[in-house]
């Protein structure tokens, strides 16, 4: 798969994002008082997902792509490891 740097520098950015949102809702979600709220909780943290995964630059199309293609490819997912270590 061919990604630039720069998407695969925006992908990190956005993932580091992605993964504290679903941090913080696991914490969340022990605490939800029944399914309808763990639900809606889950509904919330996906749409701030999506809005973080925008704001670094990438639809959500394109930041899916990146990670089924690291699956695929290990070079890819090399430079993704580079570049969220370097953004941590």
């Amino acid at each position: 798969m061919n990604v630039d740097d720069k998407k695969v520098e925006d992908f990190a950015e956005a993932f580091l994002s992605v993964q504290e949102i679903s941090e913080d809702l696991t914490a969340k979600l022990s605490d939800a008082p029944n399914a309808d709220n763990a639900q809606s909780m889950q509904r919330e943290a996906q749409d701030k997902m999506a809005e973080k995964v925008e704001e670094s630059g990438l639809s959500v199309e394109e930041y899916n792509d990146i990670a089924i293609g690291m699956r695929r490819d290990p070079k890819l997912a090399d430079r993704v490891k580079t570049a969220i270590n370097e953004a941590q």
